[in-house]
């Protein structure tokens, strides 16, 4: 069933996910209404500056207008991303910053229904 949303109305959906293996997450069970993406990945540290690399926890993913901190496994989930190719014709900018690593900016095209997966490897500063 969708949810309405009416104008500046905001809902959180409580989703969780299990991975049975932290480097290969599964996708949201559940989508937002018509016109909303979703975003999902994980946060780990750079193999090349760190000797046993990991998962980074407290890691905050931000799209502009949502934000979501990364859990234990570095899992991370933003499930109301809107479509708006009208606005943002050159694609959506999704950064990752934590104060113990460099902050990291990524590219994404979203259309409404779209679940796609973006990690980020995050360099110590």
């Amino acid at each position: 069933m969708p949810i309405d949303l009416s104008a500046g109305e905001q809902r959180q959906l409580d989703v969780q996910l299990e991975p049975k293996d932290p480097l290969t997450p599964r996708p949201p069970d559940e989508r937002w209404p018509e016109g909303y993406a979703t975003v999902y990945g994980y946060v780990t540290e750079s193999p090349y500056h760190v000797p046993d690399p990991g998962p980074i926890e407290g890691a905050t993913v931000w799209e502009g207008w949502f934000g979501a901190k990364t859990d234990a496994n570095g899992y991370y989930i933003l499930n109301a991303v809107r479509d708006m190719r009208h606005l943002c014709p050159d694609g959506w900018e999704i950064s990752c910053n934590h104060n113990n690593y460099a902050q990291q900016m990524k590219t994404v095209f979203l259309k409404a229904g779209d679940i796609i997966r973006l990690d980020f490897v995050l360099e110590p500063r």
